[in-house]
């Protein structure tokens, strides 16, 4: 598997990239279902999103059976055996690749009374606020600009003992960017993890 990255709002796309009947419809169809259903849960336990997966070669053998003899599954490749092994490829090639865990980014608007200016903007600088303008309207400052999601709470927390409760703060989502600066958050895994082959193969059906 080659692993892409697409642009934002791209999604995932599959794309067999082998030549054409080298692989029965069924065992495509099964490696993409293998493929999505590992991109659920990347590298840090949240989805993986906007990249383009490109399957390199099947290693496909067709054998069926020992000569003479019936079909034998224990001899012979099964769709479901492309849907199992896909995860633990697509791991292997994220980990080669390279993931950004990213965060949901607000834009907020806060109208500040001016004895409070400089406490305030300080709080949003610690926070990891951008400030993006400024402006004075009726005696108080008008302030914009973008702060990751998850620190808006302490800032609506702080803002009335601040401000002696005269500040009015609205927030909207407006993007979302890579996690700088700490270690990534994670999500905890629900079932094995296709990274660590020995206890997924131990816990796929067979």
């Amino acid at each position: 598997m080659r692993i892409d990255a697409a642009p934002a709002g791209h999604g995932i796309e599959f794309r067999p990239g082998i030549e054409p009947g080298r692989l029965p419809p069924a065992f495509v169809a099964a490696t993409e279902e293998g493929v999505r259903a590992a991109l659920r849960q990347g590298r840090h336990g949240w989805p993986v999103t906007d990249c383009t997966v490109t399957m390199t070669a099947s290693r496909y053998w067709p054998r069926q059976s020992r000569p003479h003899q019936k079909f034998d599954k224990s001899i012979s490749t099964v769709a479901a055996d492309f849907r199992n092994l896909a995860p633990v490829v697509v791991a292997a090639a994220l980990r080669q690749a390279g993931t950004r865990v990213c965060q949901p980014i607000e834009r907020f608007d806060v109208n500040l009374p001016r004895h409070a200016v400089e406490t305030v903007l300080a709080l949003l600088g610690r926070l990891g606020a951008v400030v993006h303008d400024t402006a004075v309207a009726g005696g108080y400052l008008e302030v914009s600009g973008t702060l990751p999601s998850a620190r808006v709470p302490r800032v609506v927390v702080a803002l009335p003992d601040l401000t002696g409760g005269e500040a009015v703060l609205t927030t909207t989502f407006d993007h979302y960017a890579p996690v700088t600066g700490e270690e990534p958050p994670t999500l905890p895994r629900r079932g094995p993890d296709p990274d660590d082959r020995e206890a997924w193969f131990r816990a796929v059906p067979r």
